[in-house]
């Protein structure tokens, strides 16, 4: 059985094409900002970082991490070498109020006041990558490189 092709609106493909393809021009270095989060009322203690440095940044270079990855997909033309782990953050959400009072948007932005609050420049990163602790969702964003 074949798959129905999925469009973009063209607004949307516009959009979207206009934010990556600049990343997607050579072997541009594209380093994202890996921001570690948790809910405020999570009890457990921190994860060890080097778990997420490994899968995310140069720091695994030689296994087939995220870098690897996104460098495979892109047939050489995106390089996510130079991104960067942040954190962990403590957000001022707690997991009840999830997908409740506050929204995938509304925790992306918990994440980056997080980040800027402590000092980085999100603004020198081609895209943003929130990892939450635990099983918490799934996303992207149309219009720039984020996800969650």
């Amino acid at each position: 059985m074949a798959h129905p092709a999925i469009t973009l609106p063209i607004s949307d493909y516009a959009v979207l094409h206009n934010s990556v393809s600049k990343y997607l021009r050579g072997a541009t270095p594209s380093p994202w900002a890996i921001l570690l989060t948790k809910f405020a009322d999570d009890p457990s203690p921190d994860p060890d970082k080097e778990i997420y440095r490994r899968l995310f940044t140069d720091a695994g270079s030689g296994t087939n991490n995220m870098v690897k990855f996104f460098a495979d997909v892109s047939h050489g033309k995106l390089d996510l070498s130079g991104s960067t782990i942040f954190g962990w953050y403590r957000l001022a959400i707690e997991r009840k109020e999830y997908l409740v009072t506050v929204d995938r948007n509304g925790l992306r932005d918990a994440a980056k006041a997080a980040a800027i609050a402590d000092g980085v420049d999100l603004s020198q990163f081609a895209g943003l990558m929130v990892s939450m602790y635990g099983m918490t969702d799934l996303c992207g964003w149309v219009g720039g490189m984020t996800t969650l």
